[in-house]
């Protein structure tokens, strides 16, 4: 899946995901695998996969991730692309919270019914109200009672990434999908 992303053309990661063949990438391929493997395990991606073979339907889990990562590259152009120290979103920890978060916006759209993928139109158009929460490359995270972090505080460790996850579930479900 990670190969995929960063090679294909269309992908919103082509070219960008720093692995041993691609040192030049400025996302490092750890956080993308971390988000796939969490997403594979309980989100989004789970239910394209099959838990007593681990197959899945490696297509429909290309276009989820892409649709969902086209999206967040258009609704949040300033922090794309760019290094880790100059972007959270391409950061570990941002690229961990934004993959929960596609697991919620997931969960919101889709039903066993509709097994299909859900849009990139869905998907943008619940990242814009998330907007205002995001602060990717400048300002201060409001955790809420006294708990300002500057943007760029923010570190690849299990208590950040948490905080920043839980954040942004929060916001997602209390403001968005209420």
């Amino acid at each position: 899946i990670l190969n995929e992303l960063n090679h294909n053309q269309s992908s919103p990661f082509y070219k960008i995901i720093q692995t041993a063949t691609n040192p030049a990438g400025v996302v490092k391929d750890n956080s993308i695998l971390k988000l796939i493997e969490a997403s594979l395990a309980e989100g989004a991606l789970y239910n394209y996969r099959d838990p007593s073979t681990g197959k899945g339907d490696f297509k429909l889990m290309i276009e989820i991730l892409s649709n969902y990562w086209s999206a967040v590259r258009d609704v949040f152009p300033e922090a794309w692309g760019k290094k880790p120290k100059d972007s959270r979103l391409m950061h570990g920890a941002g690229m961990s919270a934004l993959g929960h978060l596609m697991d919620a916006i997931f969960d919101r759209y889709h039903t066993d019914e509709q097994l299909e993928t859900v849009t990139y139109e869905q998907f943008k158009a619940d990242l814009e109200k998330m907007q205002v929460y995001c602060k990717w490359t400048n300002g201060y995270w409001d955790f809420g009672s006294e708990d300002k972090v500057k943007w760029n505080e923010l570190q690849n460790i299990t208590r950040d990434i948490q905080k920043l996850t839980n954040y942004l579930l929060r916001k997602y479900r209390v403001e968005v999908w209420n």
